[in-house]
């Protein structure tokens, strides 16, 4: 008699729960959808393995399937919103609106089921390296000025030198003329 009136102690919270998870699952929305190739997206091989479609910052996640589906087996009631997770490909954001979710006070145009999205452009988040180009060594600012008092200290003695050579011959030379001046005055 006892596990009789256990057993049927236990169906009745068991018949609850699911009634409630019935009741929950009534009022929740599926959404089914696709990502479309364009000039931007032209073969979905492009799509990153671990791109997803996410409800609300991540409160439901789908992944994209290799033909790009996705789908959402139970979405809330109320308004959500769904991005696209894709790599270096860039996507609109989309409202969504359920049955009770009519919150918004600007509704955009209304967009039929299946969904069909197409990446907007793709971006590349890094810079490719230069390649080494022996030219860029020559035109660094260090390099130059370090090539230029190089040069000035090899250089400047030798004119350096060149320079009292001319000195010597002019000044003996203005010294002989010097010389003959005096001796005619005299």
């Amino acid at each position: 008699m006892l596990s009789m009136l256990g057993s049927c102690v236990l169906r009745v919270p068991l018949l609850l729960v699911l009634l409630l998870l019935s009741s929950i699952s009534a009022h929740a929305a599926s959404l089914r959808g696709r990502i479309a190739t364009n000039l931007v997206l032209t073969d979905l091989a492009d799509l990153p393995i671990n791109s997803k479609v996410i409800i609300n910052f991540g409160e439901l996640v789908s992944q994209v399937s290799e033909d790009g589906e996705f789908f959402f087996p139970s979405i809330p009631d109320g308004s959500h919103q769904l991005q696209i997770m894709a790599g270096r490909f860039g996507f609109d954001t989309i409202r969504l609106d359920t049955a009770a979710g009519k919150s918004w006070s600007r509704i955009g145009s209304y967009l039929s089921t299946p969904l069909v999205l197409e990446p907007l452009g793709s971006y590349n988040v890094f810079k490719e390296r230069e390649k080494f180009n022996i030219m860029s060594l020559f035109m660094n600012p260090m390099l130059l000025m370090t090539g230029v008092t190089l040069a000035l200290f090899f250089v400047l003695p030798k004119m350096q030198a060149m320079a009292d050579e001319q000195n010597a011959k002019a000044s003996s030379g203005s010294a002989d003329e010097c010389n003959a001046c005096h001796a005619s005055r005299c």
